[in-house]
């Protein structure tokens, strides 16, 4: 005779007596948009993806004649943040880039910041507001002087060292910087921003990629401010 028992589902125990909310992932994070990217000028995947770190998840929409603006659409779909930063530090102009490398720094400076730290970040600042061949070199020395802490705000003032001319001092022997060397800075200065405080990588993703967004589509960077975000884990 067959048993006519009902197998019984396991019931999922109960979380532990004060536990807190689970912790941050890019799947609990508000929703990403993004906006037209005109800063990006219809910039193909094409032209960038050679030097692009995207991760095995991330090849599966790469296609011919892909935008990057299309290409980051659908990463933030698949809430693949890292990758969708990766892209638009590569695809965003120089200047654009170094920008959103800054805004990010600064907004997450700690309360109390290294002077350094300050000094360099307001470098790379200067190069952006006036691109001058003397603004370079001092982004570029201030952030090569600090590199090795991983201050996002050296890799910021790198991006601006390396968007021309050449990366060793004045006095030293001519090394071109090469094209992509901005964006691969600008995407270190996001990563070490978001990584600084591990619990809150993905809060920090979060607004660091709607910075760069923000500023590829002609903003300043700092949508909170018209906007009144929510706070995402930042020392400000």
């Amino acid at each position: 005779m067959t048993d006519q028992t009902a197998v019984k589902p396991i019931p999922t125990p109960p979380p532990p007596a004060g536990a807190g909310p689970p912790p941050p992932t890019a799947e609990n994070q508000p929703a990403v948009e993004v906006g037209a990217l005109a800063k990006l000028g219809g910039r193909k995947m094409s032209d960038i993806e050679d030097n692009t770190p995207l991760s095995e998840a991330a090849q599966p929409f790469l296609k011919q004649d892909l935008t990057a603006r299309d290409m980051i659409v659908e990463l933030v779909k698949a809430k693949l943040w890292v990758d969708a930063c990766a892209t638009l530090a590569h695809a965003i102009p120089k200047r654009e880039g170094a920008w959103w490398a800054a805004v990010v720094a600064r907004r997450f400076l700690p309360a109390d910041p290294d002077r350094k730290v300050v000094l360099t970040l307001e470098a790379a600042e200067a190069w952006v507001r006036k691109p001058s061949e003397e603004n370079r070199q001092l982004a570029l020395a201030r952030g090569g002087a600090i590199r090795t802490t991983g201050a996002p705000a050296a890799w910021a003032a790198v991006a601006a060292g390396w968007s021309t001319g050449s990366m060793a001092p004045k006095a030293e022997v001519d090394i071109p910087a090469e094209p992509w060397m901005t964006g691969t800075a600008v995407f270190a200065a996001i990563m070490h921003a978001a990584g600084a405080v591990p619990e809150a990588f993905f809060p920090r993703l979060h607004a660091a990629l709607v910075c760069g967004l923000d500023i590829a589509d002609g903003g300043n960077g700092r949508p909170q401010a018209r906007d009144g975000a929510a706070g995402d884990g930042g020392d400000d």
